[in-house]
């Protein structure tokens, strides 16, 4: 880039950065100090630049995200990946809370050295109630449908005892069954026969609708279940010269509750479909952490992505696309991750930026296990 097209990309980033009101843009130093704050900082979290500058970034996070680590975490991620998700409650100095959401990014000279960090976020609360009414609204949906499941089980129970003979064939005298007694049921007919058939359909259906494999909630520790996970991966699929981070937040343990055995085949899967598909000197990260009253766990990887067309197609069985000459599957385990994080009352989301450029799996479990109803079969 030629000096003066330096110059004026220059003068367009330094007008963003003073006059945008809507982004909070923060210059962090090493040591995680404030080096500079612009006017949507100070708009967001109601202080002057001045009072915001030379002060810690951490009084800005909440005192249980202090008390884990967030903030060291946060910064360590970004040192080692590039940049972080910001997105969590904060304060303002005033103490209320908001929702931000942003990123904070890894700055370094030209030779490769730390400069320090450049956070970007909004006040998103508004987006971030609105997302909660309308989770509480899926959860009510969830209830309904749940119920209708109940109604429609109930109803094919009760016409197969209808439709189903009552009583077996009255045997003659001979010891055959020569015939019946006035009162015995019929031998089905065909079109009783048939329906019999689509109960038979029907029951199956709605058995597998209602995964009848209980959840067996216990409290669990992240860091516990993700290193168990990343082993058992490691031992299925030797990660060869591949370089694998566990990066969890430096502080008290984080504890969630959820069923053991099926979370475990959950993070296992996702790091088997890293390690799938990424070459042996790849890239993956696996990032645990805490969002609000939810813990997150990210499973990165710098492999061979996903083509922008298919990510949702792909997401729907949430695996990667494996080139027929690995001979191996498609990743069928991972299609039951969705399933088992969504029985927990979570979610899971997958990016990418393109074929070639690496995907993101993104799992977030409540803190506190609610029962999420099931259809009965």
């Amino acid at each position: 880039m030629a000096g003066a097209e330096a110059d004026a990309v220059r003068d367009w980033l330094t007008a963003f950065a003073q006059q945008s009101l809507d982004y909070a843009i923060l210059l962090i130093d090493v040591d995680q100090r404030v080096r500079w704050a612009g006017p949507g900082a100070a708009w967001i979290l109601a202080a002057t630049s001045a009072e915001i500058a030379g002060g810690p970034m951490d009084r800005f996070f909440t005192p249980e995200d202090r008390a884990t680590g967030i903030p060291d975490q946060e910064a360590l991620v970004a040192q080692r990946r590039g940049s972080s998700n910001d997105d969590r409650w904060m304060l303002r100095a005033d103490g209320s809370r908001f929702w931000a959401s942003g990123r904070t990014i890894a700055l370094r000279r030209r030779d490769g050295s730390p400069l320090g960090l450049l956070k970007i976020f909004r006040d998103q609360t508004e987006t971030r109630m609105r997302l909660s009414q309308l989770g509480n609204h899926v959860q009510a949906l969830s209830v309904e449908y749940a119920g209708r499941m109940d109604a429609i089980a109930a109803l094919s129970r009760d016409l197969r005892a209808v439709l189903a003979p009552v009583t077996p064939a009255t045997p003659g005298h001979d010891g055959e069954g020569a015939g019946r007694g006035a009162g015995a049921a019929q031998p089905p007919d065909g079109s009783i026969a048939r329906a019999l058939g689509l109960l038979d359909e029907l029951d199956r259906t709605l058995r597998a609708e209602s995964d009848p494999v209980e959840l067996v909630i216990a409290p669990l520790r992240l860091d516990v279940e993700l290193t168990a996970a990343l082993d058992s991966a490691c031992q299925r699929m030797p990660p060869e010269q591949r370089r694998i981070e566990l990066l969890l937040p430096p502080g008290p343990p984080i504890t969630f509750e959820g069923d053991r055995l099926q979370l475990q085949q959950v993070f296992e899967s996702l790091a088997c479909n890293a390690l799938r598909a990424t070459a042996s000197d790849g890239h993956i990260w696996i990032t645990g952490t805490l969002e609000g009253r939810q813990v997150v766990i990210q499973v990165e990887d710098n492999g061979m992505g996903i083509d922008t067309a298919r990510v949702e197609s792909n997401f729907a069985a949430l695996t990667h696309p494996v080139p027929p000459a690995t001979g191996e599957g498609a990743g069928v385990g991972l299609a039951r991750v969705k399933t088992v994080v969504e029985r927990h009352g979570g979610s899971v989301q997958a990016r990418s930026a393109g074929a070639g450029k690496g995907s993101q799996f993104t799992v977030r479990l409540p803190l506190r296990h609610a029962p999420v109803p099931a259809a009965a079969g």
